[in-house]
């Protein structure tokens, strides 16, 4: 595999030439902060370009300079300025990234926080560089620049989530716009969907924005972030005692209910039903849902589940450990499952029972007592390798309207998924072997 080429800015083509001199002098590293921050150092100069009168640009010309001395490995003093002009041309560079990182470093080595753990440092950095430039990214920055800055006393669930609500609308931004689709961020009144799109053939279609929890909110985080102090301690108990290896284990869960949970099955998929839907119900009103035909998305990197692609069809056909079975796509079942249906699962091994057993609630789409808002449920998750997004979409079984039709909705729903799927299962001929994409 060939490694990435990093950003070749003029800073980091300093900073590689500082190291060169560094390596012909036999001296110990110095800079060393600097050695995988390309990209860094990249955004700092994309920043300085596009306003060459500002702050950030002085700061770059600046550490420009020094990182370009001859003598800069032996000269202590402009070791430690280089490093004043980074930090800060970094932190006004990338304010909502520097929070984050400062609570992030303050974590490690004591425990974990899951909302933290999912953020991508490299989209919230690209969603920093549009902040100087888009008002709407501008406003997502300062909100979770100020959910970080209200935090009392570290670690504090409430606002690490809060903070990755904020991260996930801004993602969602991004990946829309991403998508090729025209998206405008919505701010006029509590009730109404976070963004407006609009189709090709310029009709215009809204989305509602929710990122969903692990099982359990701010007590489960808790006991999340208990358990990995607990890990560390044990640790270093361990090393304490003079272990040359020292081992200890935590589980992360965020299926898992608070305390007692006799229950749960980490590789059940009734569980993840049961969860989406119930979860989605919760999440969002029938009062953002009126101002015109509006999608719900749900951003879903703090819950894993299983399935890909093939979660948005009634069973697929799955190979693993246990052998060869039909498995139910959780997203589907979630959002049309009946009473009653059987819910399938990957045997462990061989001859261990794969019907796990039958939907007790009805899905989303398919609850006549409570009918679900919106033209279509939208899912995002992160692909597997965690290099881009993955997005799945779900029809709503509505009727058509003159504003409104069904070629509308799938319009819309091919412009913002990879995959999507109805309760008729109309899309199931393409879906139903498993594959993680």
């Amino acid at each position: 595999m060939i490694a990435p080429q990093k950003p070749q800015s003029a800073l980091w083509t300093a900073y590689l030439g500082h190291r060169a001199r560094l390596n012909q002098s036999s001296q110990i590293a110095k800079l060393a902060e600097l050695e995988d921050e390309a990209d860094v150092l990249a955004g700092i100069e994309k920043r300085a370009g596009a306003d060459p009168k500002g702050q950030v640009a002085a700061l770059h010309r600046e550490l420009l300079a020094v990182l370009q001395q001859p003598d800069l490995h032996n000269d202590e003093a402009a070791l430690a300025r280089s490093r004043t002009l980074y930090s800060n041309a970094s932190a006004l560079t990338f304010p909502a990234t520097t929070a984050f990182l400062a609570h992030s470093h303050g974590l490690a080595g004591l425990t974990f926080n899951v909302s933290l753990f999912e953020v991508d440092v490299e989209l919230l950095r690209n969603i920093d560089l549009r902040s100087h430039q888009d008002p709407a990214f501008g406003t997502f920055v300062a909100d979770m620049k100020a959910k970080l800055a209200g935090v009392q006393s570290s670690p504090d669930a409430t606002a690490y989530s809060q903070f990755f609500e904020i991260y996930a609308e801004a993602m969602v931004l991004d990946f829309l716009r991403g998508k090729g689709i025209p998206t405008r961020r919505i701010a006029d009144s509590v009730s109404a969907p976070d963004f407006g799109c609009e189709l090709p053939n310029g009709k215009e279609f809204f989305v509602e924005v929710k990122a969903l929890d692990i099982v359990g909110g701010k007590f489960r985080h808790n006991e999340i972030m208990t358990d990995g102090l607990d890990v560390h301690v044990e640790i270093e108990r361990q090393q304490r005692e003079g272990r040359r290896i020292a081992i200890a284990h935590g589980e992360i869960a965020p299926l898992r209910k608070p305390h007692i949970d006799p229950d749960y099955d980490a590789y059940g998929t009734k569980r993840v039903i049961d969860t989406l839907r119930d979860k989605c119900r919760q999440a969002f009103k029938p009062s953002q849902f009126e101002r015109g035909p509006t999608f719900a998305l749900v951003v879903a990197d703090r819950l894993i589940f299983h399935g890909w692609k093939s979660s948005i069809v009634p069973y697929y056909y799955e190979e693993g450990l246990g052998g060869q079975a039909s498995v139910s796509g959780p997203l589907w079942h979630a959002t049309y499952g009946t009473v009653g249906a059987p819910v399938l699962r990957m045997p462990e091994f061989e001859g261990k029972p794969g019907l796990e057993g039958h939907l007790d609630k009805p899905g989303l789409y398919v609850d006549d007592a409570q009918p679900f808002p919106g033209m279509g449920l939208v899912v995002l998750k992160k692909s597997s390798s965690g290099e881009r997004r993955l997005s799945y979409g779900l029809k709503a079984p509505r009727d058509e309207t003159l504003e409104w039709s069904s070629d509308d909705c799938n319009e819309a729903l091919i412009a913002m998924t990879d995959a999507w799927n109805d309760a008729d299962n109309t899309e199931g001929w393409r879906l139903t072997r498993y594959e993680t994409s």
